[in-house]
């Protein structure tokens, strides 16, 4: 502004020295309060820039009037403010500015007085017009343009940020996996030689309560089997797995043989169709999620999985009557080791959203406190049709 107070001077007549100081003057005041009040209110800068904005159409409008008003050389000028508004602002609050500044600029063709184009003749009126109509085509396509160049840039940051946190979980689920696969293979043959050992033990124990100590260390030993078992699960060591035809209500019956609370009932609801998929690694996924609904129920509750096909793609709920999460905890569901469990290791919610990932599907966490969870996922080019029998008759 105070570049164009120093041009608006030199085409000014005489008198015009303390309108161009008062306005150079404010436009300094308001551009030092908006460093000042950007910096101690980071949250609303939009607003105060917005504010300052507004406020330079104004004083550049009043330099425009004492420099010729719709013959000023320097009334295009306008734009740059229309350029500052289309690069800092969002589309709605730089579709302000340039309304404002059409106004501004439009005013010195109506308003009567010796700025007004009423005063020159036809070919100056005619020039004044494409002048103006000239502003109107380049404001409006410049500020069409850096909109639409941000919002580019905006996209192709937020793809761009996506692909990194995509990289980034594929490399802490291969860690996981190898961490998985190490501990496994090295504590699986003294686990299995300690087995045996306790039941060699457990055969020649004559005393009931040495039996029961040593059925004790038996059960806890079988417990770090399932761990490991769970936790190469966890890790994705199925990834690999070719997909292979089932038919989806024995698939999901599988489901009913796993060890869980007597007191929490299971529900499988499933369409009877053919489903095409890698049989072990697609019940790992559903046993992370029953596993953490059934964790969630209570005795009494139950756990309903309902499997449906839409279109090709097959969508799968599990849904329990738990607690439910509030919303800030439901937001951190699927951070590795993140868990609201004491016996919970964080990294089940996290595996089936990195197969879910990979397999070009999805996955979906519903909860509100008191009225359970709900997770869904929709497993991409996964049904092939009905059952072989059906489809035969």
């Amino acid at each position: 502004m105070a570049a164009l107070a120093v041009g608006a001077g030199a085409m000014s007549g005489p008198g015009s020295g303390v309108t161009l100081a008062v306005v150079a003057g404010v436009a300094a005041a308001s551009n030092l309060w908006l460093r000042r009040h950007a910096g101690r209110s980071p949250q609303r800068p939009q607003d105060a820039l917005t504010a300052v904005l507004l406020l330079d159409v104004v004083l550049f409008s009043v330099l425009v009037a004492v420099s010729g008003g719709s013959t000023s050389p320097f009334s295009p000028l306008y734009v740059i403010l229309v350029s500052i508004g289309a690069l800092a602002l969002p589309p709605v609050r730089a579709w302000t500015i340039f309304t404002a500044t059409v106004v501004a600029y439009g005013a010195f063709f109506l308003v009567p007085g010796p700025t007004s184009m009423a005063h020159h003749g036809d070919p100056m009126r005619g020039h004044m017009a494409g002048m103006f109509v000239a502003y109107l085509l380049v404001g409006a396509s410049i500020l069409v343009a850096v909109t639409r160049v941000g919002s580019l840039r905006a996209e192709a940051h937020a793809h761009l940020q996506a692909a990194q946190e995509y990289e980034e979980r594929n490399r802490r689920l291969a860690g996981l996996a190898t961490l998985a696969a190490g501990a496994a293979h090295e504590l699986r043959t003294p686990l299995s030689t300690i087995l045996v050992i306790i039941r060699e033990l457990e055969r020649r124990a004559r005393d009931s309560r040495d039996v029961a100590d040593l059925r004790a260390v038996r059960d806890q030993v079988g417990r770090c089997q399932d761990v490991l078992a769970q936790l190469a699960g966890d890790a994705g060591l199925g990834l690999g797995e070719e997909a292979q035809r089932f038919d989806l209500v024995d698939l999901l019956d599988d489901l009913r043989e796993d060890r869980r609370p007597p007191k929490v009932g299971l529900v499988i609801e499933a369409d009877d169709i053919e489903v095409e998929v890698p049989g072990r690694l697609f019940l790992q996924v559903l046993r992370r999620l029953v596993e953490n609904a059934v964790a969630a129920s209570g005795p009494g509750q139950q756990v309903v999985v309902t499997a449906r096909a839409d279109g090709d793609v097959l969508g799968v709920e599990v849904a329990d009557e738990g607690p439910g999460m509030p919303p800030d905890v439901l937001r951190r569901v699927g951070e590795p080791f993140f868990t609201t469990r004491s016996s919970g290791r964080g990294l089940g919610v996290y595996f089936v959203r990195s197969v879910m990932e990979q397999v070009g599907g999805a996955v979906e966490l519903r909860s509100n406190p008191g009225e359970g969870t709900t997770a869904t996922i929709r497993w991409p080019a996964a049904v092939v049709g009905q059952p072989a029998t059906e489809a035969s008759a």
